[in-house]
């Protein structure tokens, strides 16, 4: 389960960052293939190599083998609806 875990955050922390695996795997410290078998969930990672993941992303090591966060979606406020009643704004 925690390899699943880490392999589902590495993969929206990079993605979420722009990053490519390669991109991410050099600032790492670490080859293409060994984070690419990471977001597979295919790698048995040691210590060493999850702190230099989590430096690289810059998150706390506990949020790469954690249970993954939800995903959510950003709506820019000019692209909502808004109503007002009484002194309030909804945005719906």
């Amino acid at each position: 389960m925690i390899a699943r875990y880490l392999a589902e955050n590495l993969k929206l922390l990079r993605e979420g960052r722009g990053l490519s695996q390669s991109q991410a795997a050099k600032l790492a410290g670490l080859p293409r293939p060994t984070w690419a078998s990471l977001e597979t969930g295919s790698a048995n990672p040691t210590i060493a190599v999850l702190a230099k993941v989590s430096s690289a992303l810059q998150v706390p090591l506990e949020e790469l083998v954690s249970s993954p966060r939800s995903e959510v979606r950003f709506f820019p406020a000019a692209e909502t609806a808004s109503r007002k009643r009484g002194g309030a704004a909804c945005r719906c």
